[in-house]
């Protein structure tokens, strides 16, 4: 029993060292002042981020630490994909050190800009631990839920955004309701099902309308520690048919392959396109489309009248996938049929070498996978494209 407990306690934990996510902090007289840095975001600064969510997680989980300040001072951009990977590995390092019988404390100060603030306290860790109720009616959150029935979490997400909706006097229809938990149950599927033994997923949300202002921002996080969807590709589980497009995709771009680009963002990117999928067995087989149908939703709606544009970017392993609207999902007819692609290069061709502003190898290694989305919900905007779609 005391094993089980044990490992039901750690398994976040036994994750991420078994990932080797550690990284090296400066450490005086027992304590580690951790330096937030200016863009502190998955989307926008991937290498630094992970840098440093490694050292809050080393910093964490050494028990020789007993003071740990978070310097936010410098923080001018946060992202709700880094606060809260920042919370669960906290919160999880926290439990460990209960268990181990080893107090830690930890205080700090907080970002200086409107935006950030309100992501800190709202939505980040002074809020889960209740060291702070700080309230702003103009912000919604989707407080983060974890590990839940898929169809469960499906549903408060759906809510949530339907809420989001309902500031701009819009609401989603039971059909739109339908076709969204499709794709956000098939997402949340290939975090619990593609992740590995120790996988564990999660969710969260944070919409701000600033003042003044009618339109508002919305983020949304979906993700999980466990292994990346290149690992998932490659593990014993994945079919037959499946490895051996892949091996055909990699064959067809060796010769494009440097320092940015191999056959771990190529691999990351063909699992997005439609019907792949490390569990599909023919071509007959109708996996695979909930992602990128997802994401591509958010990029259609998610622009404000005054030209500001969506960013989303997928982050697995060592692969960073960014999407602005530079390139969008277009059909291209292929053996006579018309499929969805976004190939992120001018021809949107899967055969050449992507934008590597767009997909990229990055050094920094992220245990797992992170879809993060930051979109625009404007009524006046909404309204011009269903005009123009009429």
């Amino acid at each position: 029993m005391g094993n089980k407990k044990q490992f039901l306690l750690n398994k976040v934990i036994t994750l991420l060292n078994s990932k080797k996510f550690y990284g090296k902090a400066d450490i005086i007289y027992n304590s580690v002042k951790i330096e937030i840095p200016r863009v502190f975001s998955l989307i926008e600064n991937p290498e630094e981020t992970i840098l440093k969510l490694k050292q809050i997680y080393s910093s964490m989980m050494n028990l020789n630490i007993v003071n740990i300040e978070f310097d936010y001072s410098k923080c001018e951009q946060l992202g709700l994909c880094a606060s809260s990977v920042t919370d669960i590995l906290v919160l999880n390092a926290l439990k460990y050190r209960k268990f181990k019988n080893s107090k830690v404390y930890t205080h700090g100060n907080a970002p200086k800009t409107k935006e950030a603030f309100d992501i800190f306290f709202i939505s980040g860790l002074p809020n889960h631990l209740g060291i702070i109720n700080y309230q702003n009616k103009n912000v919604k959150k989707l407080d983060i839920i974890k590990n839940e029935p898929q169809d469960k979490m499906s549903e408060k997400i759906i809510e949530y955004y339907n809420e989001c909706l309902l500031t701009q006097h819009y609401s989603l229809s039971l059909e739109g309701k339908n076709i969204f938990g499709i794709m956000i149950g098939e997402v949340l599927d290939n975090a619990k099902n593609h992740g590995g033994k120790l996988s564990t997923y999660y969710a969260a949300g944070h919409f701000n309308i600033e003042e003044g202002c009618e339109h508002g921002k919305c983020r949304l996080v979906l993700f999980n520690f466990g292994d990346s969807i290149y690992e998932s590709l490659n593990s014993d589980d994945t079919t037959e048919y499946t490895k051996k497009q892949l091996k055909e995709k990699i064959k067809e771009q060796t010769s494009f392959f440097n320092r940015k680009w191999n056959a771990e963002p190529l691999s990351t990117l063909y699992s997005l396109q439609y019907n792949v999928s490390s569990k599909r067995k023919s071509q007959h087989d109708n996996r695979g489309k909930g992602t990128i149908k997802l994401i591509n939703s958010f990029m259609q709606i998610g622009q404000n009248n005054e030209g500001k544009k969506p960013k989303m970017a997928i982050i697995s392993g060592r692969c960073h996938i960014l999407f602005d609207t530079t390139y969008n999902l277009k059909e291209e007819i292929i053996d006579g049929k018309k499929v969805p692609i976004i190939a992120f290069n001018e021809e949107n061709d899967l055969s050449k070498a992507p934008d590597t502003n767009y997909v990229k190898k990055i050094e920094e290694y992220f245990p797992g996978t992170m879809i993060s989305i930051e979109f625009y919900l404007d009524r006046k905007y909404i309204e011009s494209q269903m005009e123009a779609n009429k």
